[in-house]
């Protein structure tokens, strides 16, 4: 009975579900790709600025099911692009493969996640200002100045 409760509690701190391909990829993507590549997949990423070559925009060039050569090129390596098979297995090659094909191709968005959008508070007019802001007419803000009291 107890080695019983004693695997339960060792197992309740296991995950159980991994999360989506996609997710994993994203988040692999930020890690490792996202310099040269940029943050939406374009080629603009900060690195690239510096590099020999352009970086290649990689939004929405990768289909359902990666090829085992477009993911063994992210494993060893390609052109100017550095091997990463030391930092990720062949899945999270696939995952990030995975997420980057899914992107738009011209705006590097995910179709599943819009753009954030700034929220503005509506302005209030000045008459419904609070009192003392600036604008408000206030009986004190009407009022002479007291004169300094000598100290």
């Amino acid at each position: 009975m107890v080695a019983v409760l004693l695997l339960g509690v060792a197992v309740a701190g296991v995950p159980t579900k991994l999360k989506p391909p996609e997710v994993r990829g994203e988040r692999l993507y930020r890690a490792h790709c996202q310099g040269c590549h940029g943050t939406k997949g374009l080629g603009d990423g900060p690195a690239s600025a510096v590099m020999r070559g352009a970086a290649p925009a990689l939004a929405g060039r990768f289909g359902p099911k990666p090829s085992s050569e477009e993911i063994m090129s992210v494993l060893v390596g390609r052109g100017d692009m550095p091997g990463y098979g030391a930092a990720m297995g062949y899945e999270d090659a696939r995952d990030i493969l995975l997420w980057l094909g899914r992107l738009d191709p011209e705006t590097g968005q995910h179709p599943g996640k819009k753009p954030p959008t700034l929220q503005t508070p509506p302005e209030r007019p000045a008459d419904k200002a609070p009192p003392g802001s600036p604008g408000q007419d206030t009986e004190a803000s009407r009022a002479e100045p007291s004169p300094s009291q000598p100290g």
